[in-house]
């Protein structure tokens, strides 16, 4: 999908990550993104991989949880539309 139909898109969004940006920095960012779309149930990211990622949710809402050692899953937030995840690929290491 082109850039601009993802600036179109996620313009409408309200984000805290992207408040506040210039317009021109805005449409530099998201002419960069890609869109992907995921089957409800999908695993987007696994506990214990490195994060390679950094992905804004547009639409829908997704899960963040941890699973113990004894396979039980602890719910640690519900994500929502203009939440980011996978934000350690940001970060120095």
């Amino acid at each position: 999908m082109p850039g601009v139909a993802i600036a179109t898109i996620t313009s409408e969004l309200k984000s805290q990550f992207l408040d506040g940006m210039a317009p021109s920095d805005l449409r530099t960012i998201l002419s960069t993104a890609t869109q992907r779309r995921f089957a409800a149930n999908s695993v987007v990211t696994n506990q214990g991989h490195p994060a390679d990622h950094l992905l804004l949710l547009t639409k829908g809402c997704a899960r963040h949880f941890f699973v113990t050692e004894e396979g039980k899953k602890l719910l640690l937030k519900w994500l929502v539309p203009g939440n980011l995840f996978g934000g350690r690929t940001i970060l120095s290491s």
